[in-house]
This record gives C-alpha cells, structure tokens and sequence, in this order.
C-alpha cells in the first residue's frame, strides 16, 4: 500500500510540473486560470497522501485551509482577467 501511495506522489509531481508548464505557457488566459486551479486540486491530494502515508491528522486540516486559499486565488485571478478583458473592450469601442 506504501509503495502504491509514492507511486502516486511521483505521478502527481509530474502532473504539477505539467500545470506549471501550462500556466507559464498560456496560451490565453483562460489556460492559465485552470491550469492554476489545478495546481491547487493536485496540492490537495498530495497533501492528502502525504497525510496517510505518514498518518498525521493535522495534515488534514492543512488541506483544507489551501483549498480555501487555493479557491480565493483563482477568483480573484477571473476578476483581474475580466476587468482586463474589459477595459480593452472598453477602449476598442472608443
């Protein structure tokens, strides 16, 4: 079970460097927001297997509160995208 739990985290880790990859690369800005989302769902569950593997409760708790931040940072990235989006709109019009 042990060894099946680190196979996880490598798999995991290698879809973290993808996200980063992604939200570097773009290319539209929609790409980078989920992409950072999903560098926030995949932290959760390597904080989760972590949290079993080594059997520390507290680590529960810790994933929670990253999902809250985690959550707050990709709507306040759809904000500053869409106020962006909006003022080029703004100034296309006139």
């Amino acid at each position: 079970m042990i060894k099946f739990l680190w196979a996880m985290l490598v798999v995991m880790s290698i879809l973290l460097l993808v996200c980063i990859i992604r939200s570097i690369k773009g290319p539209r800005n929609t790409d980078r927001v989920l992409a950072v989302n999903m560098l926030g769902s995949i932290g959760n569950a390597v904080i989760a297997v972590i949290a079993t593997i080594y059997d520390q409760n507290f680590l529960a708790d810790v994933a929670i509160l990253y999902t809250m931040l985690s959550f707050a940072a990709v709507v306040v990235m759809s904000r500053i995208i869409r106020g962006v989006y909006k003022e080029k709109k703004e100034a296309e019009n006139d």
